[in-house]
């Protein structure tokens, strides 16, 4: 299994880019930047082919289901994506984000590129 990390921050979005292979195990650890206490935060991780896509998301991860908070207090949590997620996917450039989803503190946390590249035989 793979490990990748992004930074996220919950006053700005931050972009952070990573590639992966299609049909890999991979498990990203994003952390809050300055620290932020995300107790009790619902998050969602969404990827799409492009921005502003209205087609439902390519992978879509939540808390409980995919995202697990690791570090409460520090704003350290982890998405798993499996190598389901993306068997069937194109290899190429995605978008991504990660979105605080509570309502009245709807933001997006981090947000880049996420690169798809074909495995090896």
């Amino acid at each position: 299994m793979s490990a990748i990390s992004v930074t996220g921050s919950a006053t700005t979005a931050v972009s952070g880019n990573f590639s992966i292979y299609r049909g890999e195990d991979v498990t990203v650890t994003d952390t809050m930047s300055p620290a932020t206490n995300i107790t009790g935060w619902s998050l969602a991780f969404t990827v799409r082919k492009n921005y502003g896509d209205p087609n439902p998301a390519l992978i879509a991860k939540t808390v409980g289901a995919g995202i697990t908070i690791t570090n409460a207090t520090n704003g350290v949590f982890t998405i798993a994506i499996a190598r389901a997620d993306t068997a069937s996917l194109t290899p190429g450039v995605y978008v991504y984000d990660v979105q605080r989803t509570d309502a009245g503190n709807e933001t997006v946390l981090t947000i880049g590129y996420l690169t798809i590249l074909p495995e090896v035989f």
